[in-house]
């Protein structure tokens, strides 16, 4: 393989990281947060942290529950407080680069054949809706010892 200087962009939310062989995402320093048009404030990614915790666990569940390839988890770490996920880089033709009505027919095919046939050991996903409004409770009572009601 060749080898790649580190090529990295950032999106409104997250900083990445490609190298030959591995792929960062990483929240956002304080610095690089975008600054809302409407308030001037900086506007902090909603769930930022708990969105990376997620998907670390959510590929090492489909790696080790099903036949679905999905990159290999390599890390969850923090960098100066930042919190980054780690994973192997993969390597592929990109939707983009494939003709539409193929590609859509391809996906199709590897649904059907790959995806769908690995669930069938009875494993089930939780609903992300369910897993979202959980995690809005949780969120929501952990603040309510925050608050004070005095004036």
């Amino acid at each position: 393989m060749n080898q790649l200087a580190n090529f990295g962009w950032k999106s409104h939310e997250r900083q990445y990281t490609l190298t030959d062989s591995t792929f960062i995402k990483s929240e956002l320093p304080e610095e690089a947060l975008p600054i809302s048009h409407a308030t001037g404030r900086k506007v902090y990614p909603p769930w930022s942290r708990e969105r990376l915790q997620n998907e670390a666990a959510t590929l090492k569940f489909i790696a080790s529950m099903t036949t679905i390839p999905v990159p290999k988890f390599l890390a969850l770490y923090e960098v100066n407080g930042l919190l980054q996920l780690k994973t192997e880089r993969v390597t592929g033709i990109s939707l983009e680069d494939m003709a539409s009505e193929n590609a859509t027919k391809h996906v199709a095919n590897y649904l059907e054949s790959s995806v769908l046939p690995s669930f069938a050991n009875g494993t089930i996903l939780p609903s992300p809706r369910r897993s979202v409004l959980r995690l809005q409770h949780q969120y929501s009572k952990s603040r309510k010892s925050d608050c004070s009601l005095d004036h």
